[in-house]
């Protein structure tokens, strides 16, 4: 007899439903708990922690299918009682069918995979070589190299978010997803820093406002260009282009300071063309202003002293318009 009772006991039940209408007759059900397992899911379920032992492989998917509490987060460990076991059977409507073979305390570990910080890194620095369109040489370093992330075991994928984004020169701020098995686990922002070495024009000398900008004072050059403002030139300067402020020796040239020649220059000799509605006249005059088209300047009549305020409409042009014509 005592070695009867040492074997482990079977109970035989009779279960008319679990889970949504489902029927069993007289299936033997066993759950031996282990002292310790390892999960990959968010959460524990009886299949995690346990071997189920049924005549009905049906019957068994259902019950490993059991929801017992959430799992640990990836890397980490957690104890579940055996009172949560108990719970998450009674809930389920099958507590009193089964022989529960379970510890105390049971150590529920999560497994993961940890993402190296440089792996993060080189995820954006390809994602912006492979990107960017500028002229010159473009490198890409990093502000703070990611920490390691800890993420769910499963198949891993990186890349960065997708999304609308800007990438300029110098430091950039770009998302980076860590999926595992086809999910986002989680975002992390990566700082760096896009360094650029780019030919550009830049002044030999000390150049005067309204100088024409040539070879006489003017040299290409290759220069670090990373945290120069935005405008700087980076392409063929205009055939005809003058500095529209003084531009000191050895700057890189910008948008800002540069300006096309004015279409008429002071004491150039114009013509005035008078209109009003389809009335048409003209007459000569004398620039007393430079002026670029649509600009208006100050031109003298030819014989007179009387000055008057026309806008240029192109070179040796001026136009006024009287009672408000288009």
């Amino acid at each position: 007899m005592g070695v009867v009772r040492t074997l482990i006991p079977t109970l035989l039940i009779i279960i008319t439903t679990l889970g949504s209408g489902y029927a069993w007759a007289e299936i033997l059900v066993q759950l031996r708990v282990r002292p310790s397992s390892e999960v990959t899911r968010s959460t524990v379920t009886v299949g995690d922690i346990a071997t189920v032992q049924t005549e009905t492989k049906d019957m068994a998917d259902r019950i490993k299918g059991i929801t017992i509490c959430s799992s640990p987060l990836p890397g980490k460990s957690r104890v579940v009682a055996r009172e949560q076991v108990i719970t998450a059977l009674k809930r389920s409507g099958i507590y009193n069918s089964i022989e529960l073979l379970c510890p105390q305390c049971i150590n529920v570990s999560r497994s993961c995979t940890t993402v190296k910080g440089d792996a993060i890194f080189e995820t954006v620095r390809q994602f912006i070589l492979n990107a960017q369109t500028w002229p010159g040489t473009v490198s890409v370093e990093p502000v703070r190299m990611p920490a390691p992330e800890i993420v769910p075991a499963g198949q891993l994928e990186l890349r960065v978010k997708p999304g609308p984004r800007t990438i300029g020169r110098g430091r950039n701020y770009v998302p980076v997803e860590i999926l595992t098995d086809g999910h986002a686990y989680r975002v992390v922002s990566v700082p760096v820093l896009v360094r650029m070495i780019a030919k550009v024009p830049v002044s030999s000398r000390a150049v005067a406002r309204n100088e024409i900008l040539d070879s006489s004072n003017i040299v290409w050059e290759e220069r670090e260009v990373t945290l120069l403002p935005d405008d700087i030139v980076i392409e063929e300067l205009a055939s005809t282009c003058i500095a529209s402020v003084p531009i000191p020796q050895g700057a890189v040239l910008r948008r800002q300071w540069l300006s096309e020649p004015p279409a008429i220059k002071s004491g150039n000799e114009v013509e005035v063309v008078v209109t009003s509605g389809a009335i048409r006249v003209t007459d000569k005059g004398i620039a007393i202003q430079d002026g670029q088209v649509g600009e208006k300047i100050k031109v003298r009549l030819q014989g007179g002293s009387r000055e008057i305020r026309a806008t240029v409409k192109g070179p040796g042009t001026t136009e006024i318009r009287i009672g408000g014509g288009k």
